[in-house]
C-alpha cells in the first residue's frame, strides 16, 4: 500500500514537472468514451463488459526533442467490470492516471495518425456486485493498480482527438487470501478529446 502511493505521488510530481517546461508548447482538453474490459484470471469469464470513462488531459509538445513527439498526462474516471464463470457480475471504479509518450504523423493539412505508450497507475474508488458486494475490501479486490497503455488515434484540426487504447494490467488484485486464485485487469477504451 504505501509502495503503491509512493508511486503514484512521484508519478504526479513527474507530470506536473514535465507540464511545466514550455507553456506555449502545452495544451489541455477533455475526453470521454466507453470500456471494453475483458479481465484475466483463472475464475473470469472471457466475456466482456462495458463501461464508461470520462476525464481531463494534459499534453506537452517536445518539438526540441524531434518534431511530433509529445508527452501526455490526465486524470480520468473508468469503470472496469467482470463476469465470472459462474455469471457473476461486478463492476469497479478507478480514478486513473495515465502518462504516455507519444508521436504524430501528418496526414494530411488537417489531419494527424498519433502512437501513444505509457504506464497508467489507478485507485479503486468503489463499486458492488449484482448482489450489493463491496468489490474493494479484504475479502475481494486490492485498490491499487498497475498497467500499461498502448494508444492508436486521429487528431483533426489540432483540437479534436479519436483514440483507441489497449490496457494491460500488471497487477494481480485478487486478495491473496484466496491462494490460487488471480485477476488483472486487460481491455480496450474508444474514446472522444477535444484539446483547447
Amino acid at each position: 500500500m504505501r509502495k503503491s502511493k509512493k508511486l503514484l505521488t512521484t508519478a504526479l510530481f513527474i507530470c506536473l514537472s514535465l507540464m511545466s517546461v514550455n507553456a506555449q508548447d502545452l495544451s489541455f482538453g477533455i475526453n470521454a468514451g466507453i470500456n471494453d474490459n475483458t479481465p484475466r484470471g483463472n475464475v473470469m469469464s472471457h466475456e466482456a463488459r462495458y463501461g464508461f470513462n470520462v476525464g481531463v488531459f494534459g499534453e506537452l509538445e517536445l518539438p526540441k526533442l524531434a518534431p511530433g513527439l509529445y508527452t501526455t498526462a490526465g486524470l480520468s474516471f473508468k469503470q472496469k467490470g467482470f463476469i465470472n464463470w459462474g455469471g457473476g457480475r461486478g463492476m469497479l471504479n478507478y480514478l486513473e492516471l495515465p502518462i504516455h509518450l507519444g508521436y504524430k504523423f501528418n496526414l494530411g493539412k488537417h489531419t494527424k495518425l498519433l502512437f501513444e505508450v505509457g504506464p497508467y497507475l489507478a485507485y479503486g474508488l468503489g463499486g458492488k456486485s449484482a448482489v450489493g458486494r463491496k468489490m474493494f475490501s479484504d475479502y475481494y479486490f486490492k485498490r491499487f493498480d498497475v498497467g500499461m497503455d498502448a494508444v492508436i488515434g486521429l487528431e483533426f484540426n489540432k483540437h479534436l482527438q479519436l483514440k483507441l487504447s489497449y490496457q494491460h494490467g500488471l497487477r494481480q488484485l485478487q486478495h491473496d487470501k484466496y491462494g490460487d486464485l488471480d485477476y488483472y485487469n486487460r481491455g480496450f477504451n474508444l474514446s472522444v478529446g477535444y484539446k483547447f
